[in-house]
């Protein structure tokens, strides 16, 4: 079919929906009939050709028809595959279930073709200590290089597992599955599942976004996906091996509901979270209180989100511009005050609060947002820890 002024056109003719139909007998069809695309004309056609066919000679009865099951299909898809191997947690959801300390830094893609710079930062971070890369997609709704393209060369060239953010802005259901089954053949498996910024934040407004389903919907997408099956509850033959990362924001306003949506997320098969940007850890424990108040014990390891600032004009705009970034008036304050070393009392702040944040309850990693592609401010805050810090164990 063809899509024509919104509409769908079939071009098949009767003639040709006729034609097939001696065909059809062939291969012992009991049942012809027509669907999306026919029309009565159509139906007339298939008819006349029937009876014409049936006038000519009998239908084939064979005297016993193989039948080929699903299942049967789906083992000749998977043989030769070793799933034992296969099936083995990401190396990331291993030393978190293991109680590591890990440390992830993210990279946004580039607005162009050349990733460069990105795959060097994620050779710096890796030095330093990180245990994975974070890989955006289009964050703030900006065209830049799809997150899957980078999370690959990243992987390739720089040997570090990455984490993909993955946003359901973009893709249908269908698509979303597609690209979650193509992912996991490249070895993409740690998925960051999102929503994604809508388009009307971004530079191409005229986009329209998706959103077949929400982050909470795309979390039980995956988790069925590890459980073997897709979206539709058709088996895949062999379970999948992703693991599923959640956001949560401590800062917003409305603490009950982000509670709630976070809730529903870790109820569908989420590992970890990541948190945004935190700058008073009060934030975190409100939140963690109000979870544990109304669901009980706190269920998966958190990684808590670090952004070094700038200047007092880069805090200004996280704090008011962008969604998601609360600052307290302290760390705004002491931003003014640093004037033009407002970069090195951004990664001092963050330092700071890397060492506070880190013995929070349920705390098992820092997830460092470096602005601006300047890695090597999160590779400046990663040295106020000590390689035992790095490598100690989460009670």
């Amino acid at each position: 079919p063809e899509r024509v002024e919104g509409r769908f056109y079939y071009p098949s003719s009767p003639e040709y929906f006729a034609h097939h139909v001696p065909l059809f007998l062939e291969q012992n069809a009991r049942l012809i009939g027509g669907c999306c695309g026919t029309t009565p004309i159509h139906i007339r056609a298939m008819r006349e050709a029937l009876n014409s066919h049936l006038n000519l000679k009998a239908v084939a009865t064979p005297a016993k028809a193989k039948v080929i099951t699903a299942t049967e299909e789906i083992a000749d898809l998977t043989a030769g595959y070793d799933v034992a191997e296969e099936d083995q947690p990401t190396s990331l959801l291993q030393k978190l279930r293991a109680g590591k300390f890990v440390i992830s830094v993210e990279v946004d893609p580039p607005r162009a073709f050349v990733a460069q710079k990105q795959i060097e930062g994620a050779i710096h971070a890796k030095a330093m200590g990180a245990d994975a890369v974070n890989v955006a997609d289009s964050p703030m709704a900006r065209v830049r290089m799809g997150a899957m393209a980078l999370c690959i060369q990243i992987q390739q060239q720089a040997e570090i597992e990455t984490i993909v953010h993955f946003t359901t802005r973009d893709r249908s259901l269908m698509g979303l599955q597609a690209d979650l089954i193509g992912a996991h053949a490249l070895g993409v498996r740690n998925i960051l599942a999102l929503t994604g910024d809508p388009p009307s934040l971004g530079d191409t407004r005229q986009s329209t976004a998706v959103y077949d389903v929400d982050s909470i919907g795309l979390v039980r997408v995956i988790n069925r996906f590890n459980e073997g099956f897709d979206a539709s509850g058709r088996e895949m033959g062999r379970k999948g091996n992703f693991t599923i990362a959640v956001a949560c924001d401590p800062t917003r306003p409305n603490l009950s509901e982000e509670v709630d949506r976070f809730h529903q997320k870790v109820s569908g098969g989420a590992h970890f979270t990541m948190t945004q940007p935190i700058y008073d850890p009060l934030l975190w424990r409100n939140f963690l209180n109000l979870y544990e108040e109304r669901y009980g014990d706190f269920p998966v390891p958190v990684l808590i989100g670090v952004l070094p600032l700038q200047s007092h004009r880069h805090a200004s705009f996280l704090h008011n511009e962008v969604p998601g970034i609360t600052l307290s008036e302290e760390a705004l304050e002491r931003m003014r005050k640093a004037g033009a070393s407002g970069r090195q009392e951004g990664v001092k702040m963050a330092q700071e609060l890397l060492l506070e944040l880190k013995e929070l309850p349920h705390v098992q990693g820092v997830y460092l947002m470096p602005s601006f592609g300047r890695y090597e401010l999160a590779c400046q805050v990663l040295e106020v820890l000590t390689p035992e810090e790095r490598a100690r164990e989460v009670a």
